[in-house]
């Protein structure tokens, strides 16, 4: 479990709780995960519009945290590359940008976003699933964002 629940990041706490439609269920769920009782104008990886991560596209950025993270010793699989043969390519919706891994026996999950873009209701279902399997799944904005998932899944207790 991390420092908010399942979830990886306090931003992933916060629009999960967005879903949350009664009230008093909001705010017991906010206590049980330790955050404070009113949402955060800015959760911790969320970049507005207005702001900018240094890539035009999520591609651009996609690239350079692939390139950055086999760089570190991580393999990654991506989503949605297209096939060898040129034929469809089927996944399940919502299911993340990158799958990050390497020896011995970690795993992660990236989400990668442009500034003012948030993960979609099919993405954090998809999340939500994922941290229930004991994963972790962080949506980062940032290529500063990323590495420090990286970090932190290499930091984490081996099981």
């Amino acid at each position: 479990m991390s420092r908010y629940g399942t979830f990886s990041t306090r931003a992933d706490a916060e629009a999960y709780l967005e879903r949350v439609k009664d009230p008093a269920r909001r705010a017991q769920a906010r206590q049980d995960l330790g955050l404070p009782t009113g949402p955060a104008s800015l959760p911790d990886t969320y970049l507005p519009a207005s702001h900018s991560n240094g890539y035009l596209t999520e591609a651009l950025f996609q690239a350079d945290v692939v390139r950055n993270l086999t760089a570190f010793g991580w393999a990654v699989q991506q989503t949605l590359l297209g096939s060898a043969g040129n034929g469809s390519v089927y996944y399940t919706p919502g299911w993340p940008d990158l799958q990050v891994y390497r020896a011995p026996r970690r795993l992660f999950f990236l989400e990668l976003k442009q500034p003012g873009k948030k993960p979609s209701e099919a993405q954090l279902a998809a999340h939500a699933r994922l941290r229930l399997a004991g994963f972790r799944v962080t949506v980062a904005y940032t290529l500063d964002q990323a590495l420090a998932a990286a970090q932190e899944e290499l930091c984490a207790p081996s099981y």
